[in-house]
């Protein structure tokens, strides 16, 4: 049969038709699939899933066609003959049969070849993910020795560690450890003196280092770099030397980065990769390297950033630094702003993009996919102290998940850092503190931070032990270190630990102990200047005249202070005096904008927690939750307007409402 005749046979039995049907079925699903599989968090792979199953599906849609159609059609086109015999059925070993399940055979083989290829190279085979699986495959990268004698070129030794790190990802060969957090090792250990090879060998442990230098020759800039075996420092291999002007040193260390990475991998895929592929102008990268250099809250640090970007606007880092920077402090319209003005400079690298993501979901209260895109940050130097604290923050206050801080915790061991110097560490054991708190190894929290708290005066630290010693019941232990503290610490200070203590007795219920604890910090607060606890110590003692007179004071101050509207819409509730009471309440309401997350929904269902109505409590617990709003040491389970609500099962879809 003539593949024409074939064809045209087809289409008058309607194969084409019920096969476009698979087809346009097929791409709807697709999409759909594409568009939800991130609201829905389901697994990434599953676009892939869905087309594979698809296709081969396909095969088996022609044979149904053929099994269901084509011989219902033959069955009916079939005549009586005068004698009242059935006529022979057409399709029965016709040419057309012997053509379709021809081309069936065909179908199905570039199918199922298909689905191999996709499946090999997708599921099985080398992948973009950010996932590093090889956690002994670790590439520390060395600061590169300025040998030219001018100090002028110190900021080219930072520029080539720093471009080496980004770029070495793009192969998905190891975790990188790069020169900064090779410094910041060396600064952080307590033992003074400890080479930089010490600390890289003792503690770090990296497979393979990458080093180098640069010379200065009639205007030149030469590079050689090497590659030395981290278990036996024998050197691996010396790469050939590069040259450039000595105004553009980036194209020696674009040229050096790609020798590396041939070296390391022979993949050539670019999709974890921070930086651009193409190197930006050399003093933006100068500025952004000086910007690093700092703390945050050095008023510098902006401006370097704002230099790096002035001096090359398609230099993505230091835009999406810039971002971070005015989230960190508060700034959100600010941040979102900027944010959108950040394009990536490919739009096949996958890095880039899950950064600007993970900002966008920060920005939008979206905390499940802040956790997804901050693990895959994490994923590529777990053992970074600023990754490391960041993962286990937002495991914890973003989507309630003490049970993964200790596992991300424990990926840095070290015993002997020095915490003076360390921000962040401070700041982990803090956060692995609360988790174990949450988890009820109040012992283990004790003995995690209890020295520490008189090596440091934090007063997170210090509230955290306070709750461990409590829920302990270890109670004598808890007044001789508060009594200790109010030797040393600002009167503010104590207030805020007394305070605490007074809620911490109200959670377990401790109504003798916890109006003791009140009634010391109103005798405080008398003594000073109005602040936000004297009109809530006249509250919790029942003299809600003279809380509401209070809180009105501060209110009119200060009327984004969301968190004193439930208590003077509760004064008024106590003393019997409702229709005011709903008056505060449609302020508070009025008092919505964008960036809260979820700050004026919590506030009433603080309020209707003091009205005990049940029903609205959870309602807008939930909402606040929904719009961002963080599990806080202070909020949710560990706030007691809510105690007689925690055992409830419509509080337990609250805390788990990220899971």
């Amino acid at each position: 049969m003539k593949l024409k005749n074939f064809f045209n046979e087809c289409h008058d039995k309607e194969v084409f038709k019920k096969l476009s049907l698979y087809v346009v079925t097929s791409w709807v699903l697709i999409q759909v699939v594409t568009v939800v599989e991130g609201p829905l968090g389901l697994p990434e792979q599953s676009a892939t899933i869905i087309i594979l199953m698809l296709l081969l599906g396909f095969p088996i849609n022609m044979y149904l066609v053929w099994r269901f159609h084509l011989i219902d059609l033959d069955y009916k086109k079939a005549k009586m003959n005068e004698e009242g015999e059935m006529v022979k059925r057409q399709l029965k070993n016709s040419p057309f049969q012997k053509m379709y399940f021809s081309v069936l055979s065909i179908v199905a083989v570039l199918s199922i070849t298909t689905v191999m290829v996709i499946a090999q190279n997708k599921l099985f085979g080398t992948s973009n993910e950010l996932v590093i699986n090889d956690i002994d495959n670790k590439i520390a990268v060395l600061q590169f020795g300025n040998n030219t004698g001018n100090a002028e070129f110190d900021i080219i030794s930072e520029m080539s560690a720093d471009w080496i790190s980004h770029k070495i990802t793009e192969n998905n060969v190891g975790q990188v450890i790069s020169n900064e957090i090779i410094e910041s090792y060396s600064a952080l250990l307590k033992e003074d003196g400890l080479k930089t090879e010490t600390v890289i060998r003792n503690y770090l442990k990296p497979k393979q280092i990458v080093s180098g230098n640069f010379y200065l020759d009639d205007g030149e800039l030469l590079f050689q770099g090497s590659i030395i075996d981290g278990n036996n420092n024998e050197q691996l291999i010396s790469f050939k030397m590069v040259k450039c002007a000595n105004n553009k040193p980036l194209e020696c260390i674009e040229e050096l980065t790609q020798l590396v990475l041939g070296y390391l991998s022979t993949k050539a895929e670019r999709s974890l990769n921070l930086q651009q592929e193409s190197p930006p102008k050399y003093e933006s990268y100068k500025a952004l390297i000086d910007s690093k250099s700092m703390s945050e809250e050095d008023p510098r640090y902006l401006e370097f950033l704002n230099t790096s970007i002035e001096r090359d606007s398609l230099h993505f880092e230091p835009q999406v630094l810039r971002v971070a920077y005015y989230y960190n402090q508060g700034a959100y319209y600010k941040a979102d702003s900027l944010l959108q003005t950040v394009i990536p400079t490919s739009q096949s690298n996958k890095r880039q993009a899950n950064l600007l993501m993970m900002y966008q979901a920060l920005l939008n209260g979206e905390n499940d996919d802040v956790y997804r895109y901050v693990e895959k940050e994490y994923q590529i130097t777990p053992f970074d102290i600023v990754d490391n604290t960041s993962f286990m923050v937002v495991a914890m206050q973003f989507v309630n998940r003490p049970d993964k801080v200790e596992e991300i915790f424990n990926e840095i061991t070290f015993d002997n850092l020095d915490f003076k110097n360390c921000t962040y560490c401070e700041y982990r054991m803090y956060v692995r503190a609360l988790s174990l708190i949450e988890d009820a190894s109040y012992s283990e929290a004790i003995d995690l931070i209890e020295d520490l708290t008189t090596e440091l005066k934090s007063d997170f630290l210090q509230r955290t032990l306070i709750t461990a010693y409590m829920r302990k019941k270890q109670f004598s232990k808890m007044n001789q270190f508060l009594d200790r503290l109010e030797l040393t610490e600002s009167i503010s200070s104590i207030q805020n630990l007394q305070y605490h203590v007074f809620k911490e007795f109200q959670i377990q219920k401790n109504s003798v102990q916890a109006k003791k604890m009140i009634s010391k910090l109103q005798e405080s607060c008398l003594n000073e200047d109005l602040n936000n606890y004297l009109p809530l110590t006249y509250f919790y003692l029942g003299e809600y005249s003279k809380a509401s007179l209070l809180l009105d004071i501060l209110l009119k101050e200060n009327p984004d202070n969301l968190n004193l509207y439930p208590y003077l819409a509760a004064c008024y509730l106590k003393m019997n005096n409702e229709v005011v009471a709903n008056e505060i309440l449609s302020k508070l309401e009025r008092q919505r904008a964008p960036h809260q997350y979820g700050a004026v929904d919590y506030a009433l269902a603080q309020y209707y927690a003091f009205k005990e109505d049940d029903k609205k409590v959870f309602r807008h617990l939930l909402k606040a939750v929904g719009q961002g709003c963080q599990y806080s040491p202070i909020s949710f389970q560990n706030d007691p307007i809510f105690t007689n609500y925690t055992k409830r099962e419509e509080f337990q879809q609250v805390l788990n409402f990220w899971n």
